[in-house]
């Protein structure tokens, strides 16, 4: 269908008088490095650190990261392109573009909200154990077997390396093959208190006190809105990078380090499938830059109408690739230096996930010349970037809410949505620092990161390729910021929106239902230990399924509600967008008018200023 965009400002509707109204209230941004540096911060988080360069091991190596920059390209780059334009041209949040848009298919951005609420939920509390661990940091207490916690199995990191060195010839590596380390039982029997089974006891006071005070700090610099957050990200986005930078000088020196380096980038594709590969390297795309979250429509919606995007685009996506990889010589050299010590190969150092982060790095660094330094450096970076994804997600939700008491005619100040959100999240965050709430969390990350991120990214594509119009899309582009793409670009981004990505996307979400329905029959999900009861079953479906099926629900809602007698007005009325969706075009005109209104007033101004000489 076509839509035309005006070319000069109209008389004013209601809708694009208020405008200036909602800018006023929502805020924007300073500048557009503030927008650069907060889509990165929320980007580059905890995941750079310890699942990508595992994907990496796992995967072959440079092969991984070859695949991973297509993948980054084909799907990555062309949602971030939908979200980032959608927002800035209908300056509004998530919620609010999808029912502007298309209001029949208003629900992809509850979905999108939704989601972003849960995974705001376990990612605060990962957050937290950074906290926990910074507190202990100078006690070090991760590498001591003689603590109230400790079983008669623990095995310090000294024992384990004076085992290797000097034990007698007929002594085997199975005699403490089941040892546990001592770090492993700081962080499952301390700091988690971890139970067999999922139990729901009284919050930890430490580990709930830890999270009061991650809620604590990203409330305080989103109290604001973008005003104070988008001073905040110049600190917390680069902050991150002088410890990267640190460990990074700090890591390549270390005895072994180069023997780690040398496996994270050529370990072998011994029982790798091409396959496995770029199935895993998608996953990591989604995980790593944040789309279908909603976060990029958010970020995107504070800067100015007719700030350019596609350059700025291309930066945010590269330098979160960067820092991916950048990590991961990080990572493994001292991955390297912890299987030197041990005298272990790589392949028996590595691990997934937290315990990657948590248990044998920080086990390791206990070991290094000046090793508080350099522990408070890396426990500060994990708690740094995710700091940085944490207010992108909170502030998605809080625009979400922003927007929404707006839209049904309310007065709801960024302040007061930021509180409100972050009490919410600090109350349902506590069930996850009983001591079940290690499964709660996975339960939540399994279900809740990837069905409903999958559907609304699908619906990016098939409201931009099929809906709104390809052609429509890129007018928006243009009219906004001036900029045009060659036409080679502009075929390309056709194929991918309307053919290519959604196929990949449709498939990825169909294998990972198929998955989670597997694991629901086994009672077990993921790679968890324990056999989950049918009532925390059912609530992972509702995190997961819930939100997806709000785009039908709403869109049956649409159909019932509307006026007009027959299927084919309904459905054309609620895939035409509304007044509001193009009331900011109208409101600023085009990037050609305002640059030339500029260039009028500079005009001006020099007359003026040789009128007075």
């Amino acid at each position: 269908m076509s839509t035309e965009r005006p070319q000069t400002p109209p008389l004013e509707s209601s809708a694009v008088s208020s405008v200036k109204e909602k800018t006023k209230e929502r805020g924007q941004w300073g500048s557009s490095t503030e927008f650069m540096l907060a889509c990165l911060g929320m980007m580059v988080g905890l995941g750079n650190v310890w699942r990508f360069p595992y994907l990496v091991f796992k995967n072959g190596g440079g092969i991984f990261v070859i695949s991973y920059v297509i993948m980054l390209l084909v799907v990555g780059l062309p949602i971030i392109a939908i979200e980032a334009v959608l927002g800035q041209y209908s300056q509004s949040g998530v919620g609010e573009v999808f029912l502007n848009i298309a209001p029949i298919f208003r629900g992809i951005g509850y979905c999108s909200v939704c989601a972003c609420a849960l995974i705001t939920t376990y990612y605060n509390i990962i957050l937290a154990w950074t906290v926990f661990y910074f507190a202990e940091s100078f006690k070090q207490s991760w590498s001591k077997c003689d603590l109230d916690y400790n079983t008669e199995n623990c095995i310090t990191i000294e024992e384990a390396i004076n085992y290797t060195r000097y034990a007698p010839p007929n002594k085997t590596d199975s005699e403490i093959a089941n040892r546990t380390s001592s770090a492993d039982e700081f962080f499952n029997r301390y700091v988690l208190n971890k139970s067999d089974t999922l139990e729901l006891s009284w919050p930890q006071p430490g580990l709930a006190l830890a999270l009061f005070v991650s809620t604590s700090f990203a409330v305080v610099c989103l109290i604001h809105g973008v005003e104070s957050s988008g001073k905040a990200v110049y600190f917390t986005a680069i902050f991150p990078y002088v410890m990267l930078t640190i460990l990074f000088f700090r890591g390549i020196t270390l005895p072994g380090a180069w023997t780690g380096i040398e496996f994270y980038l050529y370990p072998g594709l011994t029982n790798v499938r091409i396959s496995d590969i770029f199935v895993d390297a998608v996953i990591q795309v989604f995980y790593s830059i944040g789309v279908g979250q909603g976060a990029l429509f958010t970020f995107s919606s504070f800067n100015h109408f007719h700030t350019k995007l596609v350059t700025k685009l291309f930066i945010i996506t590269f330098g979160d690739m960067f820092t991916s990889i950048f990590a991961g010589f990080i990572v493994f050299s001292m991955l390297g230096f912890i299987a030197d010590l041990l005298g272990k190969s790589i392949q028996e150092t590595v691990t997934e996930g937290t315990g990657l982060a948590f248990i044998v790095i920080l086990e390791g660094m206990t070991q290094m010349p000046l090793a508080t330094i350099s522990i408070f450096c890396f426990i500060s970076m994990l708690f740094f970037l995710g700091i940085d994804s944490l207010f992108g997600l909170m502030e998605n939700v809080n625009t979400f809410i922003h927007d929404s008491a707006h839209h049904y005619g309310y007065k709801i100040t960024n302040t007061q949505a930021t509180l409100m959100f972050g009490t919410v999240l600090f109350i349902f965050g506590l069930p996850m620092t009983t001591r079940g709430g290690i499964y709660i969390l996975s339960l939540m990350d399994s279900f809740s990161a990837s069905l409903p991120i999958l559907a609304v990214a699908i619906g990016d594509c098939l409201i931009v390729g099929y809906i709104y119009g390809v052609d429509n899309f890129l007018n928006d582009l243009k009219y906004m910021t001036g900029e045009t793409l060659p036409p080679m670009v502009v075929l390309s981004f056709k194929w991918l929106i309307c053919f290519i990505v959604p196929v990949i996307l449709i498939i990825i979400f169909f294998h990972d239902l198929i998955t989670k329905i597997i694991e629901t029959f086994s009672g077990k999900i993921s790679e968890d230990s324990i056999m989950y009861p049918a009532w925390a079953l059912i609530a992972g479906w509702v995190m997961g399924m819930g939100p997806v099926l709000l785009i039908l629900f709403f869109a049956l809602l649409f159909l019932f509600q509307s006026k007009k007698n027959t299927f084919y007005e309904k459905y054309k009325e609620g895939i035409t967008p509304t007044e509001v969706y193009h009331a900011p075009a109208q409101y600023y005109g085009s990037y050609e008018a305002a640059e030339e209104k500029k260039k009028q007033e500079q005009a001006i101004l020099a007359k003026g200023g040789k009128a007075k000489a």
